[in-house]
């Protein structure tokens, strides 16, 4: 038996040992492994207590602010933690934050006990945006050092890949390997129908985003009504009276999975404006939309995660003018034309249920596992 180590931000342990799970989606793979063959630990960010905090919090800020990485040494690096991965065959790190934290400990443990095999789950890594264009060296040797040491980058989007390909020589380690939802949660309602339903729906937190246009789209479109689910300062405090408000986001676990779906079920299209980048932003909003039968209308950034499953106007609906004009115009054109909508929200379904379903997720990375990619 193989011992693995998931290492995440927070909000997984509890859930996963109490066995408090609805939705499977954010575990990356944990609760479908073989219980037989793994013996499975869980590390997440934590308040530690120890004379070199100063320190590590120092580091930490050098490399966010001078280098533009997401470091938090200061929640990871201890001696409780240096043990698990020294004593772990495989680790598995979840989102960028987590990687680039965890290199001291993949550091140590590689350096002096050739241990243990190590994959992190990209979904911004290479997307940040330098805020000192001289030291685009300094975090471009990271990236590489990074790439060094790990035994698989796993892209959750085509763009962020892309990109990551111009800055490594080789490629071997570079996976597609795309995000994936719960179909059995996510599941379409019978008597769900989209020409029943009125609110457009808006669901998300991170930076890229738009609240802004967001907001001007509900205001310009003041007879419509939508629903928001977020913590984005902007959206809560919102006075618009046609903007109904849940404050929530999965590390707050405000919004229980069940609540989400039952939320997205009285919709009847999912509107994600987002800024230009080539992180796969709305991914998982966009999967659980359209795995329920909600229309997705989208952003088209450079950072959209698979542009050979989603067409436009079969399965997904991009918006190409990414402004307040040309998402006006999507609206309004779509909005009564049900036929259109009903025809997409089949596509849709059909899109996730094959392509992006844990089954697939979870074979791909028990290939991993085994090396055999």
């Amino acid at each position: 038996m193989q011992n693995i180590t998931y290492v995440f931000s927070g909000n997984r342990e509890e859930r996963y040992l109490k066995n408090k799970i609805e939705a499977k989606d954010f575990f990356y793979g944990l609760t479908e492994l073989d219980k037989d063959r793994y013996s499975i630990e869980i590390i997440e960010f934590s308040n530690n207590k120890n004379i070199f905090i100063p320190l590590f919090k120092y580091i930490d800020v050098f490399f966010q602010k001078v280098v533009s990485l997401p470091f938090n040494t200061k929640t990871l690096l201890n001696s409780r933690n240096i043990r698990t991965f020294i004593n772990t065959d495989i680790v598995v790190m979840v989102s960028e934050t987590v990687g680039c934290s965890s290199l001291p400990l993949i550091i140590i443990s590689k350096l002096f006990f050739k241990k243990p095999r190590s994959y992190l789950f990209v979904m911004g890594l290479y997307s940040k945006r330098l805020r000192f264009k001289k030291f685009k060296f300094l975090h471009n040797a990271v990236l590489k050092l990074n790439y060094a040491l790990l035994d698989g980058l796993l892209f959750l989007g085509e763009g962020e890949l892309t990109k990551a390909r111009k800055i490594h020589k080789k490629h071997d380690k570079l996976i597609y390997f795309p995000f994936s939802i719960d179909t059995n949660f996510w599941k379409k309602n019978n008597d769900f129908k989209v020409e029943e339903n009125e609110n457009l729906i808006f669901v998300g937190n991170d930076g890229n985003r738009d609240d802004k246009l967001f907001l001007e789209i509900v205001e310009k479109l003041n007879w419509h009504n939508f629903t928001a689910v977020s913590s984005i300062p902007s959206i809560v405090k919102s006075k618009l009276t046609n903007l109904e408000t849940y404050e929530g986001q999965l590390a707050s676990n405000k919004i229980k999975d069940i609540d989400l779906k039952n939320i997205y079920q009285k919709s009847k299209i999912a509107v994600i404006p987002l800024k230009e980048s080539t992180q796969p932003s709305g991914q998982s909003v966009a999967l659980q939309c359209m795995s329920l039968g909600i229309p997705v209308i989208i952003s088209k950034t450079s950072g959209f995660w698979d542009n050979h499953s989603f067409k436009n106007y079969e399965n997904i609906i991009f918006v190409e003018k990414n402004n307040l004009s040309g998402w006006i115009d999507v609206l309004e054109k779509v909005y009564n034309d049900h036929d259109l909508l009903n025809k997409i929200s089949q596509n849709a379904r059909i899109t996730v249920e094959e392509k992006f379903n844990l089954k697939n997720f979870t074979n791909k990375l028990n290939l991993i596992l085994d090396n055999s990619i």
